[in-house]
């Protein structure tokens, strides 16, 4: 989501872009999105998740605790979003620190522009091809997203892979397949296709 208000402001500098599950842009796909985890969280789970929600919303908690709840709130979002994770794959997230209070201003802003009426429309200043890779499994409703990018990214591609969750760089079933599709648009981004 982060590259595509960076490539509408900034046109210039993105070649091509590759959006691996790509997050909500209107209030059906975040509905079905709920849903969808919904569907996948089981009574502990569900409890689990409403525990950390609140936990987060304690303004009082210092940073670092607000930061380790956020953690903590991913990796149970991680596992229900997931298809069938390759345990020894890397994980994008092993060197990356959580920030909650970073997280909701993004995510906050993003909900503001779209609120506007200022993305995703702004879109439609990006040039560049836009590839949208995006599990098959995933919770986040890949064709929902891409009907709303639609109307507003004029050089939209949507790839759909099968047996695939929210990671597909560590799903067993797609991590080849996703490996493969990304090098294609990156070498034809670089004219070496």
């Amino acid at each position: 989501m982060l590259a595509l208000s960076y490539a509408a402001l900034h046109r210039e500098r993105a070649s091509a872009l590759v959006l691996v599950g790509c997050g909500t842009y209107s209030l059906a796909s975040r509905t079905e999105y709920q849903r969808r985890m919904a569907a996948r969280y089981g009574a502990a789970e569900r409890a689990r998740e409403e525990e950390l929600r609140a936990a987060l919303a304690a303004a009082e908690r210092p940073r670092r605790a607000r930061d380790a709840l956020l953690g903590r709130w991913g990796a149970l979002a991680e596992a229900a979003q997931a298809y069938a994770l390759d345990d020894a794959a890397p994980r994008a997230d092993d060197a990356l620190a959580f920030d909650a209070a970073g997280h909701r201003e993004t995510w906050d802003d993003a909900l503001r522009l779209q609120a506007e009426g200022t993305e995703p429309a702004r879109f439609a200043a990006i040039r560049c091809p836009v590839t949208l890779l995006h599990g098959a499994d995933d919770p986040h409703p890949g064709a929902l997203v891409r009907d709303d990018l639609l109307p507003c990214v004029p050089r939209l591609e949507y790839v759909e892979l099968a047996r695939c969750g929210h990671q597909p760089w560590r799903e067993r079933h797609a991590a080849d397949r996703f490996r493969a599709e990304l090098l294609a648009r990156l070498a034809r981004a670089h004219g070496a296709e």
